[in-house]
């Protein structure tokens, strides 16, 4: 999604929507997000990985082997990571809308007073 600029006029130019909302820290917290969502992907793969090679006697329980809440874990964590990108995305989404709704209403006041100040020539 694009991030709209502010308007920039012969007489008079529009203010930032980013004294308004803070799109820039807002992205940056999300980019951060990813980040530790991706090193606990990394985590859950090794976790994933070291599993492959416990056999059927270890760390066996009444008898019961480990595999299946291995596998629950996996699949477990996959998905957090999954919801995690998906709602930083959908934040980037969301804080993109309403910073360039703000520019957008910022540009058109601009636009009219520039447009005035033509007219007084």
């Amino acid at each position: 999604m694009d991030i709209l600029q502010p308007y920039k006029g012969t007489y008079v130019s529009a203010d930032s929507a980013s004294s308004k909302l803070d799109l820039e820290g807002i992205l940056s917290g999300c980019d951060a997000v990813d980040s530790e969502a991706s090193n606990l992907n990394d985590i859950c793969n090794s976790f994933n990985s070291e599993g492959s090679n416990i056999n059927e006697k270890a760390l066996s329980f009444d008898g019961e082997g480990v595999e299946g809440i291995l596998e629950e874990f996996g699949t477990a964590s996959s998905s957090v990571v999954n919801n995690i990108l998906e709602t930083t995305q959908a934040i980037r989404e969301a804080a993109v809308a309403a910073y360039n709704k703000i520019q957008d209403e910022l540009n058109r006041e601009a636009m009219a007073r520039d447009q005035e100040a033509a007219n007084k020539e």
